[in-house]
């Protein structure tokens, strides 16, 4: 059997730093770096002790992939999470859908800037 990996980082490209920033700070409490000595405007993302870690990436015109990648995002409450997703300017998707018995719940959203991310809660 393979070893698990486990997710290491993941990035969010948005249009507008300080909105995104604020955004994603009042909803799940997440706090940034300005990564010095980069090569453009780059902010770290720190979720939390022991969890991982990501950054926001500018978008830009050469930008034209299609999102590949969802990240779902633990919580206390899918349902208290998409009501403030919703208050902040985000879109719900999927609201809060059970899985299965043991696996718990899931749901999905719109950030700001269109990206798709799940947000997942255990029983």
């Amino acid at each position: 059997m393979k070893k698990k990996n486990p997710i290491g980082w993941f990035e969010i490209y948005v249009s507008n730093f300080e909105k995104s920033k604020k955004f994603f700070h009042d909803i799940f409490g997440w706090e940034y770096r300005l990564l010095k000595n980069f090569r453009m405007e780059y902010w770290t993302i720190w979720t939390g002790e022991g969890t991982v870690g990501g950054g926001f990436m500018k978008k830009s015109e050469e930008f034209k992939g299609g999102q590949s990648v969802v990240l779902y995002i633990e919580v206390d409450s899918i349902d208290e999470t998409l009501a403030e997703i919703e208050k902040a300017g985000g879109k719900i998707v999927t609201p809060k859908t059970l899985i299965n018995e043991s696996s718990g719940y899931f749901g999905m959203f719109n950030d700001l800037d269109g990206n798709l991310l799940g947000l997942w809660m255990k029983h």
